[in-house]
């Protein structure tokens, strides 16, 4: 079986293995990375290598560039204290937390190889809690403080590790030479971001094919990271910013074609992704095992893999209220809230899990040094990655749900928002006011066309008025509304059914079913946010 056929058939089980997280309601990076480890682990199983700057070529823009495609600016400046205390802070003092315990547990390791294992495991993967969120239901702020601190944190720690690892590799790295690494880094990557996604924002609006525009975000994101790593700049970062420029700017200029597809392209493109990685994890854990062997025993990796995944967690952890209790007795600068009382500060704590981030910079780590000898450390810091990540997706990943829904915090998704029923409000009578002007505008059109629209509006109105008023989501005081979904969605089956009949009869040709079809699904997709 050659290495393609391989991956082929390991996505068609990753396939099988995320339907059936979604049936037993367990965020779907906790089963892949357990199933990765069983196959890499079955006797005979062929190995997977490719080279270390590949993985990081080929993974990193776009996960990057995605996830900075979904952040909102106006978010990350309204928790910019919050998220520099999580960034800034935490990512230092787990970076410092982790490389002292490893210096102390092996003490063959230099300081920049002890600084690169902390930069590694830094950066959290918001996958898992996101995937619990949304199934439990969290207070907003939770929900967009800890994916706002992914994207950030990767960002962060992404940067500190390069200038890490250009010590380790190059057997000398002054302070002089790190701050250099790391204003350029910053500095220069951010400005290539911001000029490439300003570009390929004017070059977007040029194009009227949903297609083309969604292929040159692909282009952009690899384009962002090339060339800020081209000229010594920081190509996380500029992947990074790239992509929420592009992002911020397609919600108001792209058509809805373009992001309607853009975002089930990059949803898809992006576990494909993961998936691929943690396969790639689970195929390479033989020989990382069996590397380390030859320098620690079972009971060392064992207990050395617990003692680093326990500083990480107990460090996040212990942030989440020691600045709050610092602001208390000392200044309110030194005040970092991560969530408005302990329970969401908890579970801000409990959501740092490691994953496809940590993983990739891991296993990018080089074979040899500059001077061409070993590197002998590298499995070593690549299993001590694993142990942290398999420790938090799968110790952390399974308890979430269980500590929101035990401290309280677990809400109802669908419950009353004031925000939202004023938004509907204003945006329904934006609507009513634009059809009186159609109706002055164009005096020919049919009434009764005017009419329908304008009775539709006016129940919505009426519907979210009330709610403000009650202070309760229109489903909580109108029962009936409930089964409307319900409703609609049998009505659909029966309409595609009916579809699908007529052009097994020949009776429509293959571009009308499209078309009919396309429409249905469009229809049924609504149905998750109808009111």
């Amino acid at each position: 079986m050659s290495d393609l056929e391989l991956l082929i058939g390991l996505v068609a089980v990753a396939v099988v293995l995320v339907r059936l997280a979604d049936l037993v309601s367990v965020p779907y990076p906790i089963v892949l990375v357990v199933a990765g480890l069983l196959i890499g682990l079955i006797p005979g199983a062929p190995g997977a290598q490719l080279p270390p700057d590949v993985i990081f070529l080929v993974f990193l823009p776009p996960l990057l560039f995605a996830a900075g495609q979904s952040t909102s600016p106006a978010d990350l400046r309204k928790e910019v204290g919050a998220l520099g205390g999580l960034v800034i802070g935490l990512s230092v003092v787990t970076m410092a937390a982790v490389a002292g315990v490893a210096m102390l547990l092996l003490p063959w390791l230099d300081w920049t190889e002890a600084l690169l294992l902390g930069a590694i495991v830094a950066p959290t993967d918001p996958v898992a809690a996101v995937a619990t969120f949304t199934r439990v239901g969290v207070p907003g702020r939770v929900a967009r403080l800890v994916e706002a601190e992914s994207l950030v944190n990767d960002a962060a720690a992404l940067v500190l590790y390069r200038v890490f690892l250009i010590g380790v590799v190059s057997g000398a790295l002054s302070l002089d030479t790190a701050i250099i690494e790391m204003v350029v880094g910053v500095a220069g990557g951010v400005a290539i971001g911001l000029a490439i996604g300003w570009l390929a924002t004017k070059m977007q609006r040029q194009l009227l094919d949903p297609t083309l525009s969604i292929l040159l975000t692909v282009v952009v994101a690899y384009a962002a990271y090339l060339t800020a790593e081209q000229i010594g700049a920081s190509g996380v970062l500029s992947a990074v910013t790239a992509g929420i420029f592009v992002g911020a700017a397609s919600r108001v200029d792209t058509d809805a074609a373009t992001r309607l597809n853009g975002v089930a392209f990059w949803g898809t493109l992006v576990l494909a992704l993961n998936v691929l990685l943690f396969i790639l994890l689970g195929l390479r854990l033989p020989s990382i095992l069996e590397s380390v062997q030859n320098v620690l025993s079972v009971g060392e990796m064992i207990g050395y893999g617990a003692a680093i995944s326990f500083v990480v967690v107990a460090v996040r952890l212990l942030w989440q209220f020691g600045p709050v209790t610092a602001g208390r007795y000392f200044s309110a600068a030194l005040r970092f809230d991560t969530g408005d009382g302990w329970r969401e500060r908890l579970v801000v704590g409990w959501s740092g899990m490691r994953g496809a981030i940590s993983l990739a910079a891991a296993l990018s780590l080089p074979f040899y040094l500059d001077s061409g000898a070993n590197f002998e450390g590298r499995e070593v810091l690549i299993f001590l990655t694993v142990a942290v990540i398999l420790s938090t997706l799968v110790i952390q990943g399974l308890t979430l749900p269980l500590l929101i829904r035990g401290i309280g915090l677990a809400n109802d998704t669908g419950q009353f928002s004031l925000a939202e029923a004023l938004a509907r409000v204003a945006i329904t009578q934006v609507a009513l006011d634009r059809l009186d002007q159609i109706e002055k505008e164009l005096p020919d059109l049919p009434h009764h066309a005017i009419q329908r629209y304008r009775v539709f509006y006016e129940v919505r109105l009426e519907r979210w008025q009330a709610a403000i008023e009650r202070g309760s989501h229109p489903c909580e005081f109108e029962a009936s509304l409930a089964y409307m979904p319900v409703i609609r969605q049998q009505m659909i089956d029966a309409e595609r059914a009916e579809l699908v009949r007529a052009r097994r009869e020949g009776k429509v040709d293959l571009s009308l079913f499209e078309q009919l079809q396309r429409e249905l699904d469009l229809d049924e997709a609504r149905l998750s946010g109808e009111e």
